[in-house]
C-alpha cells in the first residue's frame, strides 16, 4: 500500500501505461462442458476497461483496481480476476454488461471510470482546473476595473456629478456613475457579464471609496 500523498501518482503512471491489452495468436483455450472456450481480443474494443494477464489466462478491470478503496467488495474483477469466458456472450446478461451497471444510474464502476477519465486527463486535474478559473478572474476583474475608470474619466472630464440619492437596485436613476456603467454594459456584452449585479460582492470596483482613489490618481498623473 502507498502513502496516501503518492497514491495518485502511482496510479498516473499505471494509466500512462493504461491496461495491458496483449494481442495474441491464440489465448488459453480452457475446457468447459463439450467445448473449449477462450477470451477474445474483440472483447478489448467492446469493452476498453478491461486487461487480460497471461499467467494468470484472467481478466481484471482496470479503473475498479486502481481505485476501488475497498476492492474485498468485488473480488472478481480486482482480485481474483474473471475466466468464465461462457458467461460473456450471453447477451444483456453478459457479466461485463452487468459489471458496468447501467448507464442511466450510480455504479461502483462508473464511478472508477470517471476517476479515470479524470486523471487521464490533464486538463481536468483540480491544480489546472483552478489555474484556468484563476486566470479567467484575473481577465474578468481587469475588465471591470478598465470600465470603471472610463466611466470616471469620462464623468470627471464632463465635469458631472458621481453619486445619486438613491443607489440601490430599485431605483430608477442611481446617479450618473453607475446609470454610465450600465449604459456601457448595455453596449458591451462582455461588460455586462462582470459589472453591476454579475459582479462577486467583494469585487464590484463601484464603491465611493474606489471612485476617491481612482479620482486620486488621474489626478496625481494629470499633475505629472
Amino acid at each position: 500500500m502507498y502513502d496516501i500523498n503518492q497514491q495518485d501518482e502511482v496510479r498516473r503512471a499505471y494509466i500512462d501505461m493504461g491496461p495491458f491489452q496483449p494481442k495474441l495468436e491464440s489465448y488459453k483455450p480452457t475446457h468447459d462442458g463439450n467445448q473449449n472456450r477462450q477470451f477474445q481480443y474483440s472483447w478489448f474494443t467492446r469493452f476498453p476497461w478491461i486487461e487480460y494477464s497471461i499467467a494468470k489466462d484472467k481478466v481484471f478491470c482496470f479503473p475498479c483496481f486502481l481505485f476501488d478503496s475497498n476492492p474485498s467488495r468485488f473480488p472478481v474483477f480486482t482480485v481474483n480476476g474473471f475466466s468464465s469466458w461462457k458467461r460473456v456472450n450471453y447477451g444483456d446478461q453478459c457479466v461485463f454488461f452487468h459489471h458496468e451497471g447501467k448507464k442511466e444510474s450510480y455504479s461502483l464502476h462508473g464511478a472508477n471510470m470517471m476517476k479515470w477519465e479524470n486523471l487521464k486527463d490533464p486538463s481536468r486535474h483540480i491544480d489546472n482546473v483552478m489555474k484556468v478559473r484563476s486566470s479567467q478572474q484575473v481577465l474578468e476583474n481587469r475588465l471591470r476595473l478598465q470600465t470603471t475608470i472610463e466611466a470616471i474619466k469620462w464623468l470627471a472630464k464632463q465635469a458631472c456629478t458621481f453619486q445619486g440619492h438613491d443607489e440601490s437596485n430599485a431605483s430608477s436613476n442611481r446617479g450618473n456613475f453607475l446609470e454610465m456603467i450600465k449604459f456601457l454594459a448595455i453596449m458591451n456584452e462582455d461588460i455586462a457579464k462582470v459589472c453591476l449585479n454579475n459582479a462577486p460582492g467583494n469585487s464590484k470596483f463601484t464603491s465611493p471609496d474606489i471612485q476617491k482613489e481612482i479620482l486620486k490618481i488621474l489626478a496625481n498623473e494629470m499633475r505629472k
